[in-house]
């Protein structure tokens, strides 16, 4: 980020001049942290106006919380909150609205197109919604697992954080959430 001021350094400064009131250093943070916690949240939840929600709260728990203590990337942490936002929310749905692959807007919406013919523009958009029709029916637990991974870079140890689980049920679940999908994607391609 250019223009940082100087307590602004690292995470842990820009995190404890925002607390501290400085506007500057509260926009920062949340233009810093918002698209991909966006986008993990509208994955998890595929809906964006809950994922708007889900930040809202995010940003406010983050706020108003001394527990960011630096030993991870305020980014870490802040992904690790709203994917438990997520989970909650999650777990208060009834699961059939959560599998309903309709509910899910496009993958690459906004993404730039990789080639300007049509015909492979529409099969990497068929390709996404096949994707993420398949990721939307995973466990809540998996869909958090295999987002994290594939879209945001998340480590074992991170997914384990987000999960609240150790780093080997972390590593189980992210195990099964890639064996499911690639069922599911294989079942999809054969109808």
């Amino acid at each position: 980020m250019s223009g940082r001021s100087a307590s602004w350094s690292d995470d842990q400064g820009l995190f404890r001049a925002a607390r501290a009131g400085e506007r500057k250093a509260a926009r920062a943070l949340v233009d810093a942290l918002s698209p991909r916690a966006h986008a993990l949240a509208w994955r998890m939840l595929g809906d964006a106006a809950e994922a708007e929600d889900v930040l809202q709260d995010a940003f406010i728990r983050l706020f108003s919380s001394a527990e960011f203590q630096g030993q991870s990337l305020l980014a870490t942490f802040f992904h690790t909150m709203v994917a438990r936002l997520c989970l909650d929310r999650i777990r208060r749905k009834k699961p059939e609205t959560l599998t309903d692959p309709q509910d899910f807007e496009r993958l690459s919406e906004n993404e730039p197109s990789l080639t300007e013919d049509p015909q492979v523009q529409l099969s990497n958009q068929q390709i996404a919604d096949q994707m993420q029709a398949a990721i939307a029916q995973l466990s809540p637990r998996q869909r958090l697992a295999i987002s994290l991974w594939a879209y945001h870079d998340f480590e074992a140890i991170d997914i384990a954080r987000a999960l609240d689980c150790d780093l080997n049920a972390a590593h189980q679940c992210l195990h099964r959430a890639k064996t499911s999908l690639r069922k599911l994607l294989e079942g999809s391609a054969h109808d």
